[in-house]
């Protein structure tokens, strides 16, 4: 479910676009994933990872570390992170990834948190879901990859007092040509996987 904070103008993500063509024709340190331009100066891991978070939470929706999240919200982190990124198992339809993998990405994107067994969500033939756990897997809903386009609008070191984010990244999205969203994402650096979440904001064209 995505949250709607509707701001920013389409001007700013013009002015942006703009910068990201020119940094693009200068080139840079590996060709961006997605095909788009990444800001001079992240190595190819960081924008890999910046894109991957980017497009989790565009689904996820709004987050900042200092309001804390419950465990049923950051499960649902799980099905964000991975809905767009398995194979088809043996379930038709759903991907499948072990419990042990998922929680150590959802560990990756919110630093040190850990899920209880018994918030799980787990198989109910009863209803329709989009993911439960089963035999020691999630199981998530495939739901291809997304008709909106990402690109990078901006990275920079991010130093406010208080905060454990050390870099703010954007990254725009477009469907249909039109810009509809930018996602500003505060990170902080991870040993195993490259940058967690501190906070996402949505910027909404008007």
């Amino acid at each position: 479910m995505k949250k709607v904070l509707r701001m920013a103008s389409l001007f700013l993500a013009l002015t942006a676009l703009l910068g990201c063509l020119a940094a693009c024709s200068r080139g840079g340190e590996g060709p961006a994933p997605e095909g788009t331009c990444a800001p001079e100066g992240l190595t190819q891991a960081q924008q890999e990872r910046i894109m991957r978070l980017a497009k989790a939470f565009n689904e996820f929706g709004p987050f900042d570390i200092e309001e804390g999240l419950d465990f049923g919200t950051c499960e649902y982190m799980i099905y964000c992170f991975f809905m767009n990124a398995l194979p088809e198992s043996e379930l038709s339809g759903f991907g499948k990834v072990t419990v042990e993998e998922a929680d150590k990405a959802l560990d990756g994107v919110f630093k040190g948190m850990k899920l209880p067994e018994l918030m799980r969500t787990k198989f109910d033939a009863a209803q329709e879901q989009d993911y439960f756990v089963l035999n020691g897997c999630y199981y998530i809903r495939m739901m291809g990859e997304p008709a909106e386009e990402f690109s990078f609008i901006d990275a920079k070191p991010y130093t406010e007092e208080g905060s454990p984010a050390t870099l703010r990244a954007k990254v725009e999205v477009r469907s249909e040509g039109r810009v509809e969203r930018v996602i500003v994402l505060d990170l902080m650096p991870d040993e195993e996987w490259v940058y967690s979440a501190v906070k996402c904001d949505f910027q909404f064209a008007d």
